[in-house]
């Protein structure tokens, strides 16, 4: 049964131990003392378990703030090593498609070509009429007013000839000097843009409206029928 340590319980226990004897006062005295040590003995004991559990619980938190820490450090640290294995990957990556670039095969299917329908039936005698001569581009320049000409000087051979040819939007002028060309010749004079054009500049027209210049072979001089 537990001890009632309180001023009242010590007295209960004196009286209660002491009820049939008769003693000394000095001996009840040196009893309520040793109560009172005893009490203090308890309450030291008590507030030592006290402080031991604190220091207990103080550690245990420590222990595991440290643990989370060192959790967190691990995790941060797996974090950047596979984020700098990613980059490393990416980089060869990189140097893989550097070194070896992604080829894409050009589309070699034939495309279906959209032919212009042939004019009207002509005989030979309206052929052999057409005067269609080899000749090379001297000069061209833009001219005033139109975004169409080119004002052509030709070297026919047996003379020069001035001919106003509708290719301003395909060619530029600076960009045809010397080229060799086929012409029709005899074509009539017709005045265009207040100068007057002697002859034709024969061209090929893909499907698209690109244009091209119908050339001789190379080392064909100028002023050379075409037949």
């Amino acid at each position: 049964m537990p001890h009632d340590y309180t001023q009242q319980g010590r007295e209960a226990a004196i009286t209660a131990k002491f009820q049939s004897v008769s003693l000394p006062d000095f001996l009840i005295v040196a009893y309520q003392k040793y109560l009172e040590e005893r009490e203090n003995q308890e309450e030291n004991v008590q507030n030592e378990i006290r402080r031991l559990e604190k220091e207990v619980n103080a550690k245990k938190a420590e222990r595991i703030t440290i643990e989370t820490s060192e959790k967190s450090l691990i995790h941060e640290k797996k974090e950047k090593e596979n984020s700098i294995q990613g980059l490393q990957i990416k980089k060869l990556e990189m140097t893989d498609l550097a070194n070896n670039p992604v080829v894409v095969e050009e589309d070699k299917t034939p495309q279906p070509i959209d032919y212009q329908p042939l004019n009207a039936t002509i005989n030979y005698d309206d052929f052999a009429k057409m005067d269609i001569r080899t000749g090379t581009i001297l000069t061209a320049e833009n001219v005033k007013g139109s975004d169409k000409l080119l004002k052509l000087s030709v070297d026919l051979g047996f003379e020069t000839r001035l001919i106003m040819s509708g290719i301003a939007k395909h060619f530029k002028a600076e960009d045809i000097i010397g080229q060799q060309i086929v012409v029709l010749a005899n074509l009539a004079p017709r005045k265009m843009m207040g100068a007057e054009s002697n002859g034709m500049v024969l061209l090929s027209e893909d499907s698209n409206g690109k244009l091209s210049f119908v050339s001789p072979p190379q080392g064909v001089g100028n002023g050379f029928i075409v037949k």
